[in-house]
């Protein structure tokens, strides 16, 4: 599916080794890749997206689980996503795509 996060683990020459979340694994060529980073929303029921990193500020919308979103950046508790026109801050909690320490 276009923009469903990958981790990439291992290069060879033209090819990446990626995991998806369901813990696959296959060789892709890096010409079907994106520099654009993307997460998926994980968990049950909808999450809140906040405007601002703040766990308790103004919900902006709810994004269903499974939705893919394009990762802008991250701070300790939260992450800046964009879906389809709407920008806003969720828990990283709920995120597959980021790792500790980004």
């Amino acid at each position: 599916h276009k923009g469903l996060p990958l981790e990439v683990f291992a290069s060879y020459e033209a090819w990446r080794r990626v995991r998806d979340m369901d813990g696959e694994t296959g060789w892709i060529h890096v010409a079907l890749l994106s520099r654009d980073r993307s997460v998926l929303v994980t968990g049950q029921g909808k999450v809140p997206l906040r405007v601002r990193a703040d766990m308790n500020s103004r919900i902006a919308a709810e994004v269903e689980p499974g939705a893919i979103g394009k990762l802008y950046t991250c701070e300790a508790g939260a992450c800046d996503i964009g879906f389809d026109g709407v920008r806003g801050w969720v828990a990283r909690a709920r995120l597959w795509g980021v790792h500790d320490g980004e």
